[in-house]
């Protein structure tokens, strides 16, 4: 076993390894006639994620459930550039439409699909009780894990075909623990292992659809601040928020060069070391630092 001084002189030589050879390249690629389905597109991260694609001249389909919302979405993307912009209405709980009626429709628009983004989200900041609540457990589990893995299924065949991209939100919570957030931690967790996983089931099928999963700390999102407020990690008194228009920018410039995971901030990579090699200390560490400590 590495001590703690060579593991972190290792880390670090891994990180200007990795740096090196990892630099974007130049590409003239863009999204320009792209056709881009946004599930989770009404509000937020999605949202603006959206616009992004839009600036760049893509055809972009909005999936939300709240109608008035997926309106506003629309009518501003067609002002940014879109080359078309339209949206569906669907409760992407389970997978959605579990029929298929969301593929089914989003090839009636499209012929065909060049990137997916899966961004919809059940937030919930709350520590673990004996008298949990499973049926919000499993709520949790069908919209954050099942409908991703469910919709991935659905849209493979036409991902693999136009030699897509596959654009995944997840969260520093993906990668690291922090207490309140032991279901949303489990949820992120578990979509890291699905799809790291299916991107070697296609490396097996010599497939070049790319997946990146976006690792992102906290964003302002009018969801995330009203489901945290007051709490002491989480809540205007703990995380320092980013914002969405800056994620929303890293996330696709990442799928554009077809990255394979992407963490905003940067900050995040440490963080995940910290985490993974000093459990102990980096718990005690943010428990210190959020006044949980007894």
């Amino acid at each position: 076993m590495l001590k703690p001084g060579w593991k972190f002189a290792s880390f670090v030589v891994a990180v200007l390894a990795w740096r090196w050879f990892t630099k974007r390249a130049s590409i003239s690629e863009t999204f320009r006639g792209k056709n881009v389905v946004i599930c989770g597109g009404s509000t937020g991260i999605g949202e603006q994620i959206a616009y992004r694609f839009c600036e760049q001249g893509a055809n972009v389909l909005v999936v939300a459930r709240r109608e008035w919302a997926l309106r506003s979405v629309v009518e501003n993307c067609s002002r940014l550039g879109a080359a078309s912009a339209s949206y569906i209405i669907a409760d992407l709980q389970g997978g959605g439409i579990g029929n298929g009626h969301l593929l089914e429709e989003s090839l009636k628009r499209f012929q065909n699909i060049d990137v997916l983004v899966l961004n919809h989200v059940l937030y919930e900041v709350k520590r673990w009780q004996a008298d949990r609540n499973f049926n919000d457990v499993a709520k949790a589990f069908d919209t954050n894990v099942l409908s991703y893995i469910h919709l991935t299924t659905l849209f493979l065949p036409s991902l693999q075909t136009s030699r897509g991209r596959l654009l995944v939100t997840s969260s520093g919570l993906g990668v690291i623990t922090y207490p309140y957030f032991a279901l949303y931690c489990s949820n992120k967790h578990a979509l890291h292992g699905f799809f790291n996983a299916l991107r070697q089931d296609l490396a097996l099928e010599k497939n070049e659809m790319s997946i990146t999963l976006s690792v992102l700390g906290a964003v302002a999102t009018d969801n995330a601040l009203k489901v945290s407020s007051g709490n002491p990690v989480a809540g205007s008194s703990g995380w320092t928020r980013l914002s969405s228009d800056d994620a929303s920018r890293a996330v696709v410039e990442a799928s554009l060069h077809r990255e394979r995971q992407i963490y905003f901030p940067n900050s995040l990579k440490l963080h995940e070391f910290a985490s993974t090699h000093f459990p102990d200390f980096t718990e005690r560490v943010i428990r210190y630092v959020y006044g949980l400590h007894v």
